[in-house]
């Protein structure tokens, strides 16, 4: 299945904002959309959506900016373990059994303890 094209849009937005630094102003959205070449109601919902998932925010004047610091990082992280849940249901349907899981998640943690 296709991603919607705003989905694209706000993933974008959201990487850029991951990426950059707090300092960093974000396109406005007649930039992005022109940019882009699509509707700028495209672009302003994928802004709306991501200063309510808590990886934006306005300043006084209109200027958009990546939140910084624990928000930002407690939104990525829900975001990241909804997937992976998402994708243990799709295991478990395919026959994976927990301990073939477990086995992997201790390699990994093996590996980063590794760095």
């Amino acid at each position: 299945m296709t991603q919607p094209l705003y989905m694209k849009i706000k993933e974008m937005i959201k990487q850029m904002a991951v990426a950059g630094t707090g300092g960093e102003r974000l396109p406005t959205v007649a930039e992005l959309s022109s940019r882009l070449t699509v509707n700028p109601r495209l672009v302003e919902r994928a802004f709306r959506e991501l200063r309510e998932e808590g990886y934006l925010k306005t300043s006084e004047d209109g200027t958009i900016y990546p939140k910084e610091g624990r928000s930002v990082e407690d939104a990525r992280k829900k975001e990241l373990l909804q997937q992976f849940d998402q994708v243990v249901r799709q295991l478990y349907v395919l026959s994976v059994q927990p301990e073939e899981l477990e086995e992997r998640v201790n390699v990994l943690t093996k590996r980063r303890q590794e760095f």
